[in-house]
């Protein structure tokens, strides 16, 4: 009972984090309210599989849910309730504008001394399909590695991308190698067919956003 105490404590804490979770995870998370006492992962991806989706669990029939060894009724009444959909809707990071973004990214860069490069990865709904830091610069700053940035797209089915970089102890403001690389990158990102919808330059727990100012150009 203890290690899956602490499985359950580190995966708030990757969600706490700004880490986005997949889909098993964020139906792991809900099956944690209803069953206290056992690892609960074994029996999201049997309901993932089953179902299809973590939609269709959420909007399973009951008797389709129950019959799903490991589910009872309380854990199905629970997994079709308002509820549950609440909860993994919140789980479920989605943007839908610049304050999204902030939300999802500004995270990454907590505690942060050098310039770092971040970037979440989009579905076609702006559903976040993933957010990580891409690399860690050094005294000089950080460069934006379109190749690997391309190559993660790919790899992920994105259709949009998000990029972040911070300026440690100064302003939030761009500059005018951050507006030639960005540039660059939304062009090879759309032959691609990805789009490249915002960068945000970070500092001091806020940020500047690209398209905000105008910088993305049509």
């Amino acid at each position: 009972m203890a290690g899956h105490a602490g499985h359950r404590s580190r995966l708030r804490a990757r969600r706490e984090a700004g880490e986005v979770l997949p889909d098993e995870q964020v139906l792991e998370l809900l099956l944690c309210r209803p069953i206290k006492r056992r690892d609960v992962l074994p029996l999201a991806r049997e309901l993932i599989r089953r179902m299809g989706s973590l939609e269709a669990v959420l909007s399973a029939p009951e008797e389709e849910l129950r019959a799903v060894k490991g589910v009872g009724p309380r854990t199905a009444e629970f997994l079709r309730s308002a509820e549950a959909a609440e909860l993994a809707a919140r789980e479920r990071r989605y943007i839908r504008g610049v304050s999204d973004a902030g939300e999802v990214l500004l995270p990454l860069f907590e505690g942060a001394e050098r310039e770092l490069l971040a970037a979440a990865f989009l579905d076609g709904q702006g559903r976040v399909i993933s957010a990580r830091v891409l690399c860690r610069g050094d005294e000089r700053g950080v460069d934006a590695d379109s190749g690997e940035i391309r190559r993660l797209a790919r790899e992920q089915g994105a259709q949009a991308v998000i990029i972040a970089h911070n300026h440690p102890g100064a302003m939030a403001i761009p500059s005018s190698d951050d507006e030639r690389s960005t540039r660059a990158l939304l062009l090879e990102l759309r032959r691609d067919g990805v789009e490249l919808l915002d960068h945000l330059v970070v500092a001091d727990g806020d940020f500047v956003s690209f398209r905000d100012n105008g910088a993305l150009g049509d």
